[in-house]
């Protein structure tokens, strides 16, 4: 399959196109500022341009990592909670809106979260809401989508290099976390939110993939 990753350098990024194309799959880098394909995803025009450029494709997978504000209740406003919505979001929610006319039918979208919608803490407001958001927009999308095409979204914890995660922590090796999205892109599966951390809240284990 031809797969478009956007964000393609990060901690979730660079180790996820390594196992994608070690899958067999084609892989096409995009990012702000290099790559096969250089995008501002808060611009729809952009966007638009870029869908007509990159020709046929299967997959689109969005790694949003760290688009919004961490801090306290007391210093947020407006201001905070729009660098969230603009990037985050509807950075995302606009690589859906425009990419199903470009994508091919029974094509696959990937979005990115993150397990501070279900974890608040005292910092989580904007982050814990966006990707509250991120996570409803995939299930709502998933019984509007037409042409057979799947939409899922991937929640991880916090990602860390160190190989043995034990079961109640918020963090997730970032291998088995690349390999967690190939799972999703493979499968037939739509509107999951994929929760890729191994916390543990009121016993139960919210780690849908990573057993």
């Amino acid at each position: 399959m031809k797969i478009i990753v956007l964000g393609y350098k990060g901690n979730i990024g660079a180790p996820m196109v390594d196992v994608i194309e070690k899958a067999g799959h084609e892989v096409v880098k995009v990012s702000r500022s290099d790559g096969d394909y250089q995008l501002d995803y808060t611009n729809s025009k952009a966007i638009e341009a870029f869908y007509k450029e990159v020709g046929n494709f299967d997959v689109v997978i969005t790694v949003a990592g760290g688009d919004g504000f961490f801090g306290p209740i007391e210093n947020i406003g407006y201001d905070e909670f729009l660098m969230g919505f603009e990037r985050k979001m509807m950075g995302q929610f606009n690589m859906v809106l425009i990419g199903k006319k470009y994508i091919n039918a029974g094509g696959h979208f990937i979005l990115t979260s993150g397990f501070l919608s279900d974890v608040p803490n005292p910092r989580s407001l904007v982050l814990g809401t966006v990707n509250a958001a991120v996570n409803s927009f995939v299930k709502h999308a998933s019984t509007m989508l037409e042409n057979q095409l799947k939409i899922n979204v991937v929640s991880p914890g916090i990602v860390t290099n160190y190989p043995n995660i034990a079961k109640g922590s918020a963090q997730v090796n970032a291998t088995e976390l690349a390999k967690a999205y190939l799972k999703v892109l493979e499968s037939n599966m739509t509107g999951q939110i994929i929760k890729a951390w191994n916390l543990e809240i009121n016993g139960i284990i919210l780690n849908d993939l990573m057993d």
